[in-house]
């Protein structure tokens, strides 16, 4: 288990975070020759309805100048959603289960407790720990790119992720570089609703392109958000022990963004 200590002091100057645990299955045992999700994980985890597709591109410039900052600028289509969604993340590292010492750099690059427009999360996988800082903002667009579901083309893209950027990204990220941003992506992902022991969960499938480019990677990732770091802890543990004895679970952590960045660099 990680070591915590969110103390008083960080708990009154600090953001409080939600938890999400987020845990790889192994794409062999759980999808099928069609790269769908098999029955038996359905079963378990009580999916029942039809999966929503997740349209999703990244924007930055051909050197990554906001990914190397620690930041990521997302737009999402949801296929039931009629609005798209853009994201402002900033990303710190949590070494050694410290949620308190990334907390506290958080604060005093002025996400503390008195902010009220981003909002903290830790997420949790299998040995790592991230916190991230995000802000979310809702827009209508129905322009679509080929390829990306109802994503906005890449001038398009630009424009919006500037206008709705926050005053924290753009004092940390040259507003330059949004206006010089190439798409990373689109990828296209499907989620599953389900539930584990009567709380909410999601099984996500996420094809992403191989490093030479000719085909898809399948990742396979089970969720949970909760508000307590004790509940994630014990929820995690058993769930962990459940994907085990089934033998699904995937020992292994990912990050999407950074693999995102990685194989889907526009070209020069």
């Amino acid at each position: 288990m990680a070591n915590i200590s969110l103390s008083k002091s960080v708990t009154l100057s600090g953001m409080i975070p939600k938890y999400e645990v987020k845990l790889l299955l192994k794409p062999s045992e759980t999808l099928d020759s069609n790269y769908q999700l098999s029955r038996s994980i359905k079963d378990t985890f009580s999916v029942t309805a039809a999966s929503q597709k997740m349209h999703v591109q990244f924007l930055d410039t051909n050197d990554k100048h906001i990914f190397e900052r620690d930041w990521s600028a997302r737009i999402r289509k949801i296929d039931t959603d009629n609005e798209l969604e853009l994201t402002y993340k900033k990303r710190y590292k949590i070494l050694d289960g410290k949620i308190d010492a990334a907390l506290m750099l958080a604060a005093q690059n002025g996400f503390d407790s008195n902010n009220s427009v981003f909002e903290a999360q830790v997420d949790w996988g299998f040995k790592n720990q991230t916190l991230s800082i995000h802000r979310d903002e809702a827009y209508a667009h129905s322009q679509g790119q080929g390829g990306g579901g109802e994503l906005p083309q890449q001038d398009d893209a630009r424009e919006m992720l500037v206008e709705k950027a926050p005053e924290r990204f753009n004092s940390e990220i040259d507003p330059a570089f949004l206006k010089q941003a190439r798409i990373y992506g689109p990828i296209v992902a499907e989620r599953f609703a389900g539930t584990y022991d009567g709380d909410d969960l999601d099984i996500e499938v996420w094809p992403i392109r191989t490093i030479d480019g000719t085909g898809f990677d399948y990742f396979v990732e089970v969720s949970f958000k909760v508000r307590k770091y004790a509940k994630a802890a014990k929820r995690r543990t058993e769930l962990m022990e459940l994907l085990e004895k089934k033998g699904w679970f995937l020992a292994k952590d990912l990050l999407k963004t950074t693999l995102i960045m990685k194989r889907y660099a526009p070209d020069s």
